[in-house]
């Protein structure tokens, strides 16, 4: 069984699903949910659990009654000490595969977000924010929020 993910890790999960939960809502852009929720994109059959998920408006067919089948438009994932490669480089790949229009990469040790917005079939880099910096969405217009205001 794995272990429950940190305190500073689930403060900062709470922060950005209640930045980006009222910015969604306020502009009824779609859905957002938090994990742990299954997600089946194609062409892989095991479902990931991203910490935060949107769908967008255009998009909400691909919620089902017991998980969510199709891809996301953006995915958040927060770093942990055991799962840096594996969000780093194994999930940053497979969400290109998959065609996740933007994945955010949160370091909430050292208090960074990395955006990355899809370009054909890979991420190019958005920006790199740190804590006295504003991170923004491409997917999510007129979306920012601070990055010191969501970490710990």
């Amino acid at each position: 069984m794995s272990p429950a993910p940190r305190p500073n890790h689930q403060f900062v999960l709470g922060e950005l699903f209640v930045a980006f939960q009222e910015h969604v809502k306020k502009n009824q852009l779609g859905r957002i949910y938090i994990s742990p929720i299954d997600v089946v994109m194609a062409p892989f059959a095991t479902p990931v659990q991203p910490d935060i998920l949107f769908i967008s408006q255009q998009n909400l067919n691909i919620i089902t009654e017991t998980r969510i089948e199709g891809t996301p438009d953006l995915v958040v994932e927060i770093l942990s000490p055991g799962n840096i490669a594996h969000d780093t480089e194994t999930k940053f790949k497979a969400y290109a595969e998959a065609g996740v229009k933007e994945y955010w990469i949160v370091d909430a040790e050292n208090c960074t977000i990395q955006v990355n917005v899809l370009r054909g079939r890979a991420y190019a880099p958005l920006g790199h924010f740190s804590d006295d910096e504003q991170a923004f969405s491409e997917v999510l217009p007129g979306f920012k929020v601070q990055v010191s205001e969501v970490c710990s």
